[in-house]
């Protein structure tokens, strides 16, 4: 009786100590980036199933996703005999935020070269890196650079990404202010002076003049075209041609047209005045009489020399032609198929851009529109013709995509035994924007990326899906069978 009595005090103490107690410990794993929220924090119970869980940021899932770097949550359960665990905290960290090392910066040498060069030197995030100068360079160290600012995009192994201004600088251009007096036709009496700007003046500006002077003034000009090579203390040099016309001689004076499109060589001498009279002329294009005008000109330097009474008369022109025109157009795609969502926003350059808007714009199979931008595109390509100032024009295909279309295979799987809670559900996917995600009853935090639903019992569901993209297909209604229950008749 004693022993009995023994056995049953145990009994009920190890009951009342067992009663009331459960736990909690949480593992989690870190964002990707300082600035993103894609970390994970799964809450592990013990203590009498099912639990239910209370997050502080009113998550009630035992996983809580979507957390954010350097954010502490806190967590606590309750278990099926009503005992609640003590408030668990945990730290979402993240690799540390990219920073940049001193630079190391080459300026422009001269003006125009475009010879400087940037290095930069990032730490932090997750190695290695990979670089995004905005204009094609991709590696740690940029070249060829001009006088500018540059904003290089750098992204982690993660995919973390920040920017980083650089600023390249250089000498300012070499300019000479000449004071000119001009020689009689039949002397020498002609000077050019020159008082030189810019550059890096040290100890300050060499010359070389087509005469071969080397000084910044020359003397005992007669009429003709002078040209002079203005060096400054490292050797950066600028070209500038002068033309002495005599007080009493021919001075003529050409009006040209420029080329109309990169490329072309439409080039013209409309007129040339004060030519009257000359006994000869001679263009830099050959030919040795006045008239006709020079037509069909490439771009370049041209001179006009003409002659009455032994004094020359000179002129300079330069025909010049447009730079190529461009486009890099900005493109926003659809993010499900058979959306229409699509944006394209054309960003013409070069050319010759003039009035209000710089260029015109015509889309082949969008004809009510005529502006550089296009929305509510569906899938396809989109002829467009750009057109600037002069007519000269640009034609391109625009491809606007769309993921392909969003297919499931839904594939039930039934009920084991009479009264078990074995079933599932199995879904294939195709198309779309991967991951997928499912729900039975597309609740905001009922969502999962597994493709595998287990643990259901005998009933009727709608199945909810979506994709990366938030693109979703019509819910699919499936069903799982419990066979009948096992009778067992004795005879």
């Amino acid at each position: 009786m004693k022993k009995n009595l023994f056995a049953f005090l145990l009994i009920a103490l190890f009951a009342i100590s067992s009663y009331g107690q459960c736990g909690l410990t949480i593992t989690s794993t870190d964002a990707t980036c300082s600035n993103n929220c894609d970390g994970t924090a799964t809450a592990n119970a013990t203590g009498t199933p099912p639990f239910n869980f209370y997050w502080d940021n009113g998550a009630i899932s035992q996983t809580n996703d979507n957390l954010c770097a350097g954010t502490t949550y806190s967590c606590m359960i309750v278990d099926a005999s009503g005992c609640s665990s003590s408030s668990i905290q945990v730290t979402i960290s993240s690799p540390p935020a990219i920073m940049f090392l001193p630079d190391t910066i080459h300026d422009e040498t001269c003006f125009g070269t475009c010879n400087g060069d940037a290095t930069i030197y990032p730490t932090g995030g997750t190695p290695p890196y990979t670089y995004d100068w905005g204009n094609g360079q991709t590696t740690q160290q940029a070249t060829n650079l001009c006088v500018n600012s540059y904003n290089v995009y750098v992204a982690d192994s993660n995919g973390c990404l920040y920017y980083h201004g650089i600023n390249i600088s250089g000498p300012q251009q070499i300019i000479n202010t000449p004071t000119i007096n001009l020689p009689y036709c039949s002397s020498a009496i002609g000077s050019i002076s020159l008082i030189s700007t810019g550059g890096i003046t040290g100890a300050g500006y060499n010359y070389l003049w087509s005469n071969s002077g080397n000084i910044s003034s020359i003397y005992s000009l007669t009429s003709g075209i002078y040209s002079v090579t203005t060096s400054d203390a490292v050797g950066c040099s600028v070209v500038d041609s002068y033309v002495l016309n005599t007080f009493d001689g021919p001075n003529p004076t050409v009006s040209w047209t420029d080329i109309t499109c990169f490329g072309a060589n439409n080039g013209k001498v409309d007129t040339v005045i004060n030519t009257t009279p000359v006994t000869s002329a001679s263009w830099s294009t050959g030919s040795n009489v006045l008239l006709p005008y020079p037509q069909d000109l490439f771009p370049g330097n041209y001179s006009l020399t003409v002659t009455f009474s032994g004094c020359n008369g000179y002129a300079q022109f330069n025909i010049i032609e447009p730079s190529l025109l461009i486009d890099n157009p900005e493109i926003m795609h659809n993010y499900c198929f058979g959306d229409s969502i699509g944006n394209v926003y054309l960003m013409p350059s070069g050319g010759t851009p003039g009035g209000t808007f710089s260029y015109t714009f015509t889309w082949g199979t969008l004809p009510l529109n005529n502006t550089s931008m296009a929305y509510n595109l569906h899938a396809g390509t989109y002829p467009v013709t750009i057109t600037d100032a002069n007519g000269c024009t640009l034609s391109e295909n625009i491809d606007v995509t769309e993921p392909p279309q969003l297919f499931a295979n839904v594939i039930p799987v039934d009920i084991s035994c009479y009264g078990f809670a074995d079933g599932m559900v199995i879904i294939n996917m195709t198309g779309g924007t991967a991951p997928y995600y499912f729900s039975l009853d597309s609740m905001p935090n009922n969502w999962t990326d597994y493709d595998t639903i287990f643990s259901l019992t005998a009933n009727s569901y709608n199945l909810y899906i979506k994709d990366a993209n938030y693109c979703f297909i019509p819910h699919s209604t499936f069903s799982i069978v419990e066979p009948s229950l096992l009778n067992v008749t004795y005879t």
